[in-house]
């Protein structure tokens, strides 16, 4: 017999592996510009813009996990630099943003890890494709002209980022918040 929390975690990998397919066929459709999957909301670079500057302080989808939020944060940031950083200096941002997205899944995992949340290695799972997913984009910047490198920071790695927080880390959240007795943040 299966307990509860183990069913749970299961059920939650199954719709991880879903949203893992859904994600290769994101990348596809993102790739060739025929528009956007109904998983998560189009932000465009003006409305992203608006809402970064007006709520610096807390992420478009707080968690109440503040090692989370606080991440989240500093990433939306990041990318909300995407629209007014000169064409010479997206590659440095593209680097800024690809290293904060590492540096934030090891603070994630860690504090997951010491939490003992049961979908660990599912998430683990899905913090690997998202980074494959950003290693695949850097040769392809390289030989990107500015537009095209815009768009795929500002928009196809901020949408593979939006959709992970919104999906995976929504659901990782939830056993964090039910088993913590005091918040964690990046400071430890």
């Amino acid at each position: 017999m299966i307990r509860k929390p183990e069913k749970q975690a299961s059920a939650t990998c199954l719709r991880l592996d879903k949203q893992k397919r859904t994600f290769s066929t994101e990348r596809r459709i993102n790739d060739f510009g025929q528009g956007a999957s109904s998983l998560s909301r189009q932000i465009s670079g003006a409305d992203f813009r608006r809402q970064t500057e007006d709520e610096m302080k807390l992420p478009f989808l707080p968690l109440d996990v503040p090692v989370m939020d606080e991440d989240h944060a500093s990433l939306e940031k990041l990318f909300a630099k995407v629209p007014t950083t000169q064409d010479a200096g997206l590659s440095d941002l593209f680097d800024a943003i690809a290293a904060e997205i590492s540096e934030h899944f090891a603070r994630e995992e860690a504090v997951m890890e010491q939490a003992q949340v049961p979908i660990l290695h599912c998430h683990k799972l899905q913090h690997a494709a998202l980074l494959a997913e950003v290693a695949a984009m850097r040769p392809r910047l390289v030989q990107a002209e500015p537009g095209m490198k815009r768009h795929q920071i500002g928009f196809v790695l901020a949408r593979h980022v939006a959709d992970h927080i919104a999906s995976v880390d929504q659901i990782s959240s939830t056993f964090l918040l039910r088993d913590s007795e005091e918040p964690v943040s990046r400071s430890g």
